[in-house]
């Protein structure tokens, strides 16, 4: 239970990069591009990429914090859906 708690506030805290381009703009193919090149339903082609960073292991001594910081954000939510149910 104690790694998938770590494994979960590693995701949490990690931030997603997302790149989306037209492959003719700025030569994305002739500068090394690294994703995929992905063609919508109008037949154009987009240069896709995303890149996880941050999703190193947390100290074991912040658990305290987090079980704190994820029961107030569980509360908050718990009352927002009896007040938007209210409405």
């Amino acid at each position: 239970m104690l790694a998938d708690f770590m494994a979960a506030s590693a995701a949490k805290d990690c931030s997603l990069l997302v790149s989306i381009a037209p492959t003719q703009s700025a030569g994305v193919q002739a500068v090394g591009w690294q994703g995929e090149t992905l063609r919508d339903s109008s037949g154009e082609d987009w240069a896709v990429a995303v890149h996880v960073i941050d999703l190193g292991p947390k100290p074991l001594s912040k658990i305290a914090f987090w079980a704190e910081q994820d029961r107030k954000l569980a509360d908050d939510a718990r009352s927002m859906r009896a007040y938007l149910r209210g409405r």
